[in-house]
């Protein structure tokens, strides 16, 4: 059964998504296709809008047929180690065929060619304060981001040596994170500020989760006290966290809203989503780690799906949780952390459904 695998965020899932796989699908003639999703957490550094289960399942009615999760320590990172975790899942599978994704070139020859500027080059132009979008290469398309992303899912399957074959799609309608649309089309950026300002978006996603949304400011008593907690305290073992930084968020513990503390912390230094990302990681309390992931969790699936797992069982080379049990919890400490950041989602989804917890 020949599987196309996706990285994905689903935040939410909308048209350009359902575009996206199923163009895949009919253009490589798959019969399968599997996503690796972030969880409750996404890679920019925000609570995700809706829970994993609801988004998966929507994910699962429009093209696709198993949905699995990227654990929340793997997500709140650089585009860099996203991509490399994400494609380390898939690859650990043992049955993805095709990694698709969709960039701004459509092109995977001109991804393939794209040079990034070595190491040292890219950490002193970013602590000069130039973002990670520019200080990773001088190519003009490495100034979108699907594209940055692209490139690093390429460098990922070749330090992986894996014999998954990259395949893109040009994005069709707007532009990642674009305030604006194109017919049936627009950004998961977009439609999010939409939902909070109460507007309808149905012409732009198959159908909205069946889920409350939650939003971020519901975590603000919980970090303020955790930078309580660390104000006397080195942050340094926290991922993210650079000393300056660290002074930078100490400083503006107190804010009674994200926007407040961003906008105390952000300088030429330090752009927001480095600021998200650091912020996010104290909340949930995670340390630096040259791990690499050792499980994912299966979020939604249907029947074709369900072959796909049972296949696994004797294919994949990660652990795959349907179920978990007191042992797997017990026995696994990256599973712990999983569960203690998505008990912090169930308070926040508690607190913005007035007390009451749907999920």
């Amino acid at each position: 059964m020949k599987t196309v695998g996706i990285v994905s965020e689903y935040n939410p899932f909308h048209n350009g998504h359902q575009y996206l796989v199923e163009t895949s699908k009919r253009e490589l003639d798959a019969q399968a296709v599997v996503a690796v999703m972030s969880g409750n957490f996404t890679q920019r550094g925000e609570i995700a809008f809706f829970d994993m289960y609801s988004r998966a399942q929507v994910a699962c009615e429009n093209g696709f047929d198993l949905v699995l999760e990227i654990p929340p320590q793997f997500v709140l990172t650089s585009a860099e180690f996203y991509a490399y975790y994400s494609v380390y899942i898939l690859h650990q599978l043992g049955i993805v065929d095709y990694l698709a994704f969709g960039s701004e070139c459509g092109d995977i020859d001109e991804l393939k060619h794209v040079k990034k500027k070595d190491v040292n080059s890219m950490k002193a132009q970013m602590k000069s304060g130039v973002t990670y979008a520019k200080a990773v290469g001088d190519s003009p398309l490495l100034q979108s981001a699907n594209n940055i992303l692209g490139a690093e899912y390429l460098n990922a399957l070749q330090k992986l040596q894996s014999p998954i074959i990259p395949y893109t799609i040009k994005r069709k309608g707007v532009s990642h994170d674009e305030m604006t649309t194109c017919e049936q089309f627009a950004s998961a950026s977009y439609i999010r500020k939409q939902l909070r300002d109460g507007a309808d978006v149905l012409n732009f996603l198959p159908r909205l989760p069946d889920a409350n949304p939650v939003w971020e400011d519901a975590l603000i008593p919980m970090l303020n006290y955790r930078l309580a907690l660390d104000c006397r305290n080195d942050l340094s073992d926290i991922q993210n966290i650079s000393e300056g930084l660290q002074n930078r968020i100490l400083s503006s513990r107190g804010k009674e809203t994200f926007r407040d503390m961003i906008d105390a912390i952000k300088c030429k230094r330090y752009p927001e989503t480095r600021i998200r990302r650091a912020l996010y990681s104290i909340l949930l309390d995670l340390k630096k780690t040259n791990e690499l992931p050792q499980y994912t969790r299966v979020l939604a699936f249907n029947e074709t799906g369900q072959k796909l797992l049972k296949k696994m069982k004797k294919t994949a080379e990660i652990k795959i949780y349907s179920r978990i049990t007191k042992t797997d919890i017990a026995t696994n400490i990256q599973l712990q952390k999983e569960l203690f950041c998505n008990e912090i989602y169930r308070l926040a989804q508690q607190h913005c459904n007035g007390g009451q917890n749907n999920g």
